[in-house]
Parts: structure tokens; C-alpha cells; sequence
């Protein structure tokens, strides 16, 4: 004897919806459509930064020795000037450091961020175990991959 799962049935649609379906409208579907944009959310990353859809851009001329941060929290966008000496250190070992009295903003802000987005390059990189205790010892959890990923990761 065979048992056959019974499966909920679709509504039937009507020949108006039918064809409005098939037309291949993706908007449509966008569940997302009528919501507001946030005025900081990352639209493009750049080779050298970042645009937002509010138009603002952040960017550095040299990547390595002037790196920069964006960082997102709420509604607003924040440019952190990454090139003072010992500020972030390892860009090009792979282990990055970054230094106690630039992730110190973590520790006034408020509501704090549940979630840390770090995009360290183009490059996959770490960060070292000092770093990350830091992070973790404020609660807030990590995410690492590249600057271009982290642009569909960014939920601060």
C-alpha cells in the first residue's frame, strides 16, 4: 500500500491574475516595496569606499597607508579616520589589529550594536584574539569577510 502525503492546495487564480503574473513583473513580489529606505544604508562599495543612498561618499585615496571605516549605527553614518599610527596594524599580514581606543566608540554608544559587520579589504582576513576579545567582551557578536560582502551583511 502506497501513502501519498496530501499537499495544501493553491488557490485558484483568476484569469486577470493569471496574466498579471505571467508578464514577469518582479515588483510585484518586492515585499520590501513600500518600506523607506534608510538614509545610510551602503549602496555601492567603491575601490576606494563607500557610497551611500543618501549620495554621501567615503573615500580614501590610498587604501593601505590611509585606510578609513564607515560605521553604521541607527539611522546615522559615521567616517572613522583609520590612519593614525597603531590604529589598525596586520592590513597587509592577515591578522588585523585594531586598537582599543578606536573600538572604544563601542563602548558609549547607545542602544549597543548586536552585531559588529567588519570588512577588512579585499582580501579574506582575521582579527587577531586581542581584538576580538575586546568585541566580545562588550556583548556585541562579529562578522568578518570582505569589504564587498560586508555590504550585503551590514545590520547595525
Amino acid at each position: 500500500m502506497k501513502i501519498r502525503p496530501t499537499l495544501p492546495s493553491r488557490p485558484k487564480l483568476s484569469h486577470e491574475e493569471t496574466e498579471r503574473l505571467s508578464t514577469g513583473n518582479i515588483s510585484d513580489f518586492d515585499i520590501y516595496n513600500e518600506l523607506s529606505m534608510p538614509a545610510n544604508t551602503v549602496e555601492v562599495v567603491l575601490h576606494n569606499g563607500f557610497r551611500l543612498t543618501s549620495g554621501v561618499r567615503v573615500i580614501t585615496n590610498d587604501p593601505i597607508n590611509k585606510p578609513l571605516a564607515l560605521m553604521l549605527l541607527g539611522t546615522e553614518a559615521f567616517e572613522i579616520d583609520l590612519s593614525e599610527p597603531g590604529a589598525v596594524t596586520g592590513l597587509d599580514r592577515g591578522f588585523v589589529s585594531i586598537s582599543e581606543k578606536i573600538l572604544g566608540v563601542l563602548e558609549v554608544v547607545h542602544p549597543k550594536p548586536e552585531l559588529l559587520v567588519v570588512g577588512l579589504g579585499k582580501k579574506s582576513r582575521l582579527l587577531t584574539p586581542d581584538t576580538r576579545k575586546i568585541i566580545t567582551s562588550l556583548g556585541i557578536q562579529i562578522e568578518l569577510s570582505t569589504t564587498v560582502s560586508t555590504r550585503l551583511l551590514c545590520a547595525l
